[in-house]
């Protein structure tokens, strides 16, 4: 009867450890495929940063571009009212000639 208990008891040991074993491997695989979805999501969230910064890049020359073109704008009428002004001095200054 002892050493059936003891035969028992290392079959029961050996059952044991074999369960663990697998417990371990599944949370191993558990773990394995946590890691490998933070490592995708964070290599789809630095692509999304790439990209972002290439719109907010592209956003600046834009603003850069248009910010220089009112300024071309703003000389460009600056000029014509200046022009503007001066053609209606020299039609006054006309006018007065021919009235008199």
């Amino acid at each position: 009867p002892i050493m059936n208990l003891v035969q028992k008891s290392w079959v029961l040991a050996s059952q044991l450890e074999g369960a663990h074993a697998k417990h371990d491997r599944r949370t191993l695989d558990l773990l394995k495929d946590l890691a490998d979805k933070a490592t995708a999501e964070k290599v789809a969230l630095q692509a999304e940063v790439k990209q972002r910064a290439a719109e907010a890049e592209a956003l600046r020359v834009e603003k850069a571009a248009l910010e220089a073109k009112a300024a071309t704008l703003e000389k460009a009428n600056g000029d014509a009212q200046q022009q503007l002004q001066l053609s209606q001095s020299q039609l006054a200054v006309t006018s007065s000639q021919l009235q008199q």
